[in-house]
């Protein structure tokens, strides 16, 4: 398998699976230190799992208007992370002129995650939530010297940002439901044709109630549904079984068979 890198750009892996990166596990795993002594649902912020280089969060998550899940969201993040492998993987691979467009934003992990991401400043763009929402996300980023903008709705506009902000070495990442990983194809079909579109990341598509319709999607567009795994202490991406066993990360399937 050979995977786009930043780093010189083109990596080949030893595997068939395809070894992609090395050393990013460390980017999400418990906090460490002294217990948190708090109550999550009356907290008003989550501390990322994700950590800098002394060992602080690298965000705070505050809390949303509605609290409906913010302890559950809690306990994950706290015991590991939420959508941890996307973020590893997010982590691994964002740098300058990239692009994470989050249209399954939840509570914003994966949004202030990639806003952080320790080997560049990509660009962050985020719908799907309410103007107050946004604001409170575009807050925390802020605070630690990132950057969030809202995705314009209309289809048009949306690419017309994204490229705006592309150079002739940015790649496109994609963050999306299961139900809407059609749309992401007709919304930057340009990009999957030109090979600018190198991932798209599906946090939920181990819970879809309708994976088929999302897998038949992604082969259409020739990519191929990978997840993390670990071996000998290496993150590697592999081939997952339909239907998904956790989250999914769709590469293009050039680069998973090689070709």
């Amino acid at each position: 398998m050979e995977y786009l890198h930043r780093n010189g750009r083109r990596h080949e892996a030893a595997t068939p699976a395809g070894s992609i990166f090395r050393g990013y596990l460390q980017h999400i795993s418990p906090n460490q230190g002294s217990p948190l002594h708090r109550d999550p649902v009356s907290a008003s912020s989550i501390p990322s799992a994700q950590v800098t280089a002394d060992g602080q969060p690298r965000f705070h998550l505050p809390a949303p208007a509605s609290l409906t899940g913010w302890n559950e969201a809690a306990t994950d993040e706290e015991a590991g992370g939420v959508s941890a492998d996307i973020r590893i993987f997010l982590d691994a691979q964002l740098g300058d002129g990239d692009v994470l467009v989050d249209q399954d934003p939840g509570f914003g992990f994966v949004a202030l995650g990639a806003a952080t991401a320790p080997g560049g400043l990509p660009s962050v763009f985020v719908s799907g939530v309410d103007e107050a929402r946004l604001a409170q996300l575009q807050a925390a980023a802020s605070d630690v010297g990132a950057t969030i903008d809202a995705a314009p709705g209309d289809r048009g506009a949306l690419q017309k940002l994204v490229n705006s902000r592309m150079d002739h070495e940015s790649r496109l990442f994609v963050h999306v439901a299961a139900a809407q990983v059609a749309s992401v194809f007709t919304t930057f079909r340009e990009h999957a044709d030109s090979g600018r579109l190198v991932a798209v990341c599906i946090s939920d598509a181990h819970r879809a109630s309708n994976w088929s319709a999302a897998g038949r999607a992604l082969s259409s567009a020739g990519f191929v549904a990978c997840a993390i795994a670990e071996r000998q202490g290496q993150a590697i991406l592999m081939p997952q079984p339909e239907p998904p066993t956790s989250a999914v990360i769709a590469l293009p399937s050039e680069l998973v068979n090689g070709a």
